[in-house]
């Protein structure tokens, strides 16, 4: 059996545009790196990236290396795992 291995994405990288100059996708203003969206979720980077691989979580890519996520989307993926007792 192949074993699977998650993606190498570097959680704090900072991109700065495909021309290099000004604020580049992974850069704006309410996008969460992946260590941030970890921590907003509680759950480690790895179970993290292996979500965003697998297509469990909503995310923005910008290019290959970088992966950012919204608190809306975060808040989503939070709805949808919520179990409410039944009484």
């Amino acid at each position: 059996m192949k074993k699977r291995t998650i993606a190498k994405i570097d959680p704090k990288a900072e991109s700065h545009g495909s021309n290099g100059h000004g604020l580049g996708l992974a850069d704006r203003p309410g996008l969460l790196r992946p260590d941030e969206a970890a921590e907003y979720l509680e759950c480690s980077i790895y179970t993290l990236l292996r979500w965003t691989k697998l297509g469990k979580i909503e995310h923005v890519r910008s290019g290959k290396m970088y992966v950012r996520y919204t608190k809306a989307g975060l808040d989503r993926f939070i709805a949808k795992r919520t179990v409410v007792p039944e009484r």
